[in-house]
């Protein structure tokens, strides 16, 4: 883990961690349709949804639940 589990936070402590933010896959560059990953790994582009530099890591994969459940 990058750090140890802790409890100690008054119940309406929050921080940027414990949310997520949602975008739409399909956005639109200069009137151009473009998938986010795209935008989020262009060396020009990041800068439209990231000011951290381009992205590498895009998703995070993980097997499909077996069938039937």
């Amino acid at each position: 883990p990058i750090q140890p589990l802790y409890v100690g936070h008054v119940d309406w402590y929050v921080d940027y961690s414990h949310g997520i933010r949602l975008v739409r896959r399909l956005m639109r560059v200069d009137g151009v349709a473009m998938p986010f990953e795209r935008i989020a790994a262009d060396p020009v582009l990041h800068v439209l949804v990231s000011d951290e530099g381009p992205m590498t890591v895009l998703r995070y994969d993980r097997p499909l639940p077996p069938r039937g459940r």
